[in-house]
């Protein structure tokens, strides 16, 4: 019978647990791929919100509303608790014209905006006809298609949890819902939204109105509207 020579076991009783590092190795090699995947998607998602930053500089700086974003005009509180609400037919928010009540420029103290430091409320009160609005004209060319971004939120302290508003110009409208489930004052859940005109003259009136019928209404920030290039 063959009997193993000592230095020859000896020999393989050293190499033996170099078994285990190796499958230890292979979960370390798993481990990296599974953080090189998740960085890879890190990445991109921060490439995302940039490229979206960018893009949205980019029309800011051409958009042709006034005010888009609700920064200029009255002092309005920053103790989280109050808000200055305007008449209808005000125009103490710079480009805007207010069509119906129960409007109000949001301070970041309340609640989180999308940009800068203010958003813009729209509610319905009980027993009004309508719900709350605002218009601003601006310059266009008939015949020339126009884009309307902005973003939506609702009021978090309120049901119910579907929150709508309609966008009106060029004798067109489109209704846009957002779904205020599980959000709050810090957490809004701001949604980016789009929609198209044709202008038909050398003036437009962009509108917005509530269509949540309630106190606890819906949010708006950072309007945009550009040219479509053709």
């Amino acid at each position: 019978m063959y009997a193993e020579r000592p230095e020859v076991k000896a020999r393989w009783s050293a190499l033996a647990p170099a078994t285990k590092p190796v499958a230890e190795k292979d979960g370390q090699v798993q481990a990296r791929q599974e953080t090189y995947t998740k960085a890879s998607e890190l990445d991109e998602a921060v490439s995302s919100r940039n490229r979206i930053k960018q893009q949205a500089d980019k029309e800011r700086a051409q958009n042709l509303l006034v005010n888009g974003s609700f920064e200029e005009g009255p002092e309005i509180p920053d103790d989280g608790v109050r808000n200055f609400e305007p008449e209808k037919g005000s125009t103490a928010i710079r480009g805007w014209v207010v069509t119906e009540r129960f409007v109000s420029p949001i301070h970041s103290a309340y609640w989180r905006p999308a940009h800068g430091k203010r958003s813009f409320a729209m509610s319905w009160k009980p027993g009004a006809a309508t719900g709350g609005g605002i218009r601003q004209d601006f310059k266009t060319r008939k015949g020339q298609k126009y884009r309307v971004s902005f973003w939506m939120a609702g009021d978090p302290l309120g049901g119910p949890p579907e929150k709508k508003l309609r966008v009106s110009a060029a004798s067109k409208s489109a209704e846009f819902v957002f779904d205020n489930t599980g959000k709050n004052r810090t957490a809004m859940g701001w949604v980016s939204k789009n929609w198209e005109f044709t202008a038909e003259a050398d003036q437009t009136t962009l509108e917005f109105s509530c269509l949540t019928e309630s106190i606890f209404g819906v949010a708006i920030d950072d309007v945009i509207v550009v040219a479509v290039k053709e």
